[in-house]
């Protein structure tokens, strides 16, 4: 008997919801969990523990990995603050259940504080 299983049909079929966020006047659909690769990068930011600062450089990689670079680009020359920046970072690795939500619930760590 051969084993064979076929992971692409079995993940189209898991029912997975998006998660949604309006911004800048679009309403934009991120995936239902995070790729491995951003999950990793996220541990090395975390790896220095919650008083390690980073670089504004790893702060936009991290956000890029999230919300894809198109989107990044796209929302810097629309006017993305900083402020905004954190915010949406911060709200979305909470969805993903990678950071406390505002009220201090949540499985593992805040999200990255900038240097």
């Amino acid at each position: 008997m051969a084993r064979y299983k076929n992971f692409d049909a079995f993940f189209a079929e898991a029912k997975q919801e998006p998660i949604v966020l309006r911004y800048q006047g679009e309403t934009h659909h991120l995936p239902s969990s995070l790729p491995v690769a951003t999950l990793l990068h996220l541990q090395r930011l975390q790896a220095g523990g919650p008083e390690q600062k980073v670089s504004d450089q790893q702060l936009i990689k991290l956000f890029a990995s999230v919300f894809g670079q198109d989107r990044y680009q796209k929302w810097v020359h629309g006017g993305m603050t900083l402020e905004q920046m954190m915010e949406l970072l911060r709200w979305a690795l909470t969805q993903y259940g990678m950071a406390a939500s505002a009220d201090g619930e949540g499985p593992n760590a805040e999200a990255p504080q900038v240097e």
